[in-house]
C-alpha cells in the first residue's frame, strides 16, 4: 500500500525530470502547425483517450485546429466492428490527414496496436508524429518523430502518475502557445 505523500513525492520526481528541451521542440512544432493552418489529431486508449479530448480542447483554445479522434463513439465502434480495433485511428486519419498535419499519441505503454499503426501511417503519409509516452516508451518511442517520455518502472499503480503528467504536459503546451495579446490580458487582470 502506498501513502498519499509517496504519490505526491513521485509526482514531484516526475515533474523535476521532465525533458524541457523536448517539450519546447513540441511547442515549436505545434506553433508552426497553427501558423501553417495544419490540423492536429490526438489519440489514446482508456484514460489517455480522456486526456486526448482534454488536450484537443486546450489546443483549440489557442487557435490550433485540433481534434481528438477518441470522441466519436459511433465512429470508433463502427470502425472496430468493420475493420478491427487496431484500425480505429488509421480508419479516421486516412480520411482526414493532409501533408504536414500532426498526430499526437498519448500512451502509457506505447505498445497498443491502434497507436502503433496510427504513428506508422502518419509517418508514411508526410505527417508529423508526436508521442506523450510512459514507462519505457514501448514500440511507439522508436516510431515517433518527437516524444516526451515519462519514464517509470512498470508497476501498475504508476499509470496514474503517468496520466497526471500527460495532462500537465498538455496544459503547459497550451499555456506556452497563448499569443502575446492573451498573455497581456491575463497579466493585466492580476488581483492585488
Amino acid at each position: 500500500m502506498f501513502s498519499s505523500e509517496e504519490y505526491i513525492d513521485f509526482l514531484r520526481h516526475l515533474i523535476s525530470n521532465l525533458d524541457l528541451v523536448k517539450l519546447d521542440e513540441i511547442v515549436s512544432i505545434l506553433r508552426k502547425a497553427r501558423d501553417g493552418k495544419k490540423k492536429v489529431f490526438i489519440v489514446g486508449n482508456g484514460g489517455s483517450a480522456s486526456t486526448a479530448s482534454h488536450v484537443a480542447q486546450g489546443l483549440l483554445d489557442v487557435g490550433i485546429g485540433a481534434e481528438s479522434l477518441t470522441d466519436n463513439v459511433a465512429m470508433l465502434t463502427a470502425l472496430a466492428n468493420d475493420i478491427g480495433y487496431e484500425n480505429i485511428f488509421v480508419g479516421q486519419i486516412d480520411k482526414l490527414l493532409n501533408s504536414g498535419d500532426v498526430l499526437i499519441v498519448i500512451s502509457g505503454s506505447g505498445n497498443s496496436p491502434n497507436i502503433v499503426k496510427a504513428v506508422k501511417y502518419v509517418n508514411n503519409h508526410d505527417g508529423i508524429s508526436i508521442g506523450l509516452l510512459g514507462f519505457d516508451g514501448g514500440d511507439v518511442k522508436e516510431l515517433c518523430q518527437h516524444y516526451i517520455l515519462i519514464e517509470t518502472d512498470s508497476y501498475h499503480w504508476y499509470y496514474g502518475p503517468i496520466e497526471d503528467m500527460h495532462l500537465v504536459i498538455g496544459h503547459i503546451i497550451a499555456t506556452l502557445l497563448w499569443d502575446e495579446d492573451r498573455i497581456k490580458k491575463v497579466r493585466s487582470k492580476k488581483k492585488v
